[in-house]
């Protein structure tokens, strides 16, 4: 049995040594230095190679697992079409698609590269990589839907990495970006649903569309200070549970549907020099409840925040707010009480539908009415929540207004009057008859007479201090009147027909 299991050994042995192959060759004769070791599973490189010789490693050594390039110069190619039928390769350059899904899991890079070209090793089951420090560009979807890469650090003189490039990479967990990245590309990361470790410099200052785009696991990212601007969809369905951007001094801009439906997102922080959030950046985030709108952003897109329940909006709308956006603030359930800004001109359609807690809505800073678009409050009952306006002007402006008119609306100054009959020394009001008898101390410059709905009868500046009114036509026992003398004095004052 000894002896059965050493000629075994042996065999193992001799079969491992066959399927390694470390050869020194010159550029183009990579085929003739292999000569029979085309089953090997483990090539070491010495010399020069051209994008020839590794058009040969991918065609011909199908089973090779392990490839050594450290003591390799790659040079320049210029001959027959190969690869992607062209005719020239750049030296220092592993050529675009040159590996493509090869067996290859382990792979050293030569010591001088600098280009790893597009989709040179996508699809491929390398575990790790190292970069070396030479090495500026990375192309398009060089190591795209490789599914076992588990990290990658980009060193310092990684200046460009193209799109796509670590697409679709299911077992990524870490990255670190060096200082030398200042861009991060569209869909880079996309989809890499392990991907939770992410160091990005601080010299980065565009993440562009799609970036982050569907990496589930990623529930933190240090934003970096000079962040300028966010792509399209950039964070969409990430698992993100805070975004912290107050540092991000020069952020202007957040893209459409850029961290729409992130399930975890609680919290977002965004410095107030951000004035453009596009169209559903904020969508669908049902956990989100701290949000601030910046300072500098004079519009609601449409869908900006639909769907996010949980959002405590008292006070979320600044002054200086012009438009609510279509469906952008649609289903926020548990807003009893909201002020919106004078500023406000225009909401669009569906923006506050679902708000079914809403009792008080205040518009007592507006001069005029804003415009609507169609729905606007659906599925609120507006009959049963009060609108504040200012006075009796904006009473009956608001009151003429389709969807506006809806609401019980009420002058918000005399809210709350005393139901005891009120006088101001300075002022006497009674009745005599039908006829409203009005004494001041000095000239009224301004009078103004509601009911206790608020709906106006009267409004003048007679400049004088004694009046007598024919109140005949009027419908209603209970007056209220607002009074402003030339003196200074003011008062608001309930006055009771008998």
């Amino acid at each position: 049995m000894r002896t059965k299991i050493g000629v075994i050994l042996s065999i193992l042995s001799l079969g491992f040594v066959a399927n390694a192959a470390d050869v020194t060759t010159q550029a183009g004769k990579l085929v003739e230095s292999v000569a029979d070791d085309l089953t090997a599973t483990t090539l070491t490189i010495t010399g020069e190679i051209n994008a020839a010789d590794i058009a040969f490693i991918a065609e011909n050594m199908t089973e090779l697992t392990t490839l050594d390039m450290s003591a390799v110069k790659i040079v320049a190619y210029s001959g027959e079409p190969i690869i992607t039928g062209k005719k020239e390769y750049a030296e220092n350059t592993l050529p675009a698609y040159s590996l493509m899904g090869t067996k290859i899991s382990s792979i050293v890079l030569p010591l001088g590269l600098i280009e790893i070209g597009e989709a040179s090793l996508s699809s491929t089951p390398i575990t790790s990589i190292t970069i070396p420090e030479t090495v500026t560009t990375i192309g398009q979807g060089a190591f795209s839907n490789c599914d076992e890469l588990v990290s990658v650090e980009l060193p310092a003189s990684v200046i460009s990495v193209a799109s796509h490039a670590f697409l679709d990479c299911d077992k990524l967990a870490m990255v670190k970006c060096g200082a030398g990245i200042t861009t991060i590309s569209q869909s880079m990361f996309a989809r890499c649903k392990s991907l939770s470790d992410v160091t990005l410099s601080d010299n980065v200052n565009v993440i562009e569309a799609k970036a982050f785009s569907g990496c589930s696991t990623l529930a933190n990212v240090s934003f970096p200070v000079n962040l300028t601007k966010i792509g399209d969809e950039a964070f969409q369905q990430t698992g993100l549970v805070e975004a912290n951007m107050s540092l991000c001094k020069n952020l202007s801009e957040i893209g459409e549907w850029t961290f729409s439906r992130c399930a975890s997102l609680q919290k977002v922080v965004l410095n107030d020099n951000v004035s453009l959030i596009g169209e559903g950046a904020f969508f669908d985030n049902k956990q989100l409840a701290e949000f601030n709108v910046p300072a500098s952003c004079a519009s609601i897109s449409n869908y900006m925040m639909k769907g996010d329940a949980k959002v405590v909006a008292e006070d979320l709308l600044h002054d200086g707010v012009i438009e609510i956006g279509d469906y952008s603030l649609m289903g926020m359930n548990n807003v009893s009480t909201f002020t919106l800004p004078a500023s406000v001109m225009m909401i669009g359609d569906n923006a506050f539908e679902g708000w079914t807690a809403l009792n008080t809505l205040n518009v007592v800073n507006h001069t005029e009415v804003p415009q609507l678009g169609e729905n606007v409050w659906q599925g609120v009952d507006q009959s049963l929540a009060t609108l504040n306006v200012s006075d009796g002007v904006m009473y009956e402006a608001f009151s003429a207004a389709d969807q506006w008119s809806e609401f019980n609306i009420k002058i918000s100054d005399l809210v709350g009057i005393n139901d005891v009959e009120t006088d101001a020394d300075y002022i006497k009001a009674y009745f005599v008859g039908n006829n409203l008898i009005v004494k001041t101390t000095s000239d009224i410059i301004d009078m103004h007479i509601y009911d206790s709905s608020g709906r106006k009868y009267l409004g003048l500046s007679p400049k004088c201090n004694e009046l007598t009114i024919d109140a005949s036509a009027w419908d209603c026992n209970i007056y209220i009147a607002k009074i402003v003398l030339v003196s200074g004095e003011t008062a608001t004052i309930k006055i009771a027909r008998r």
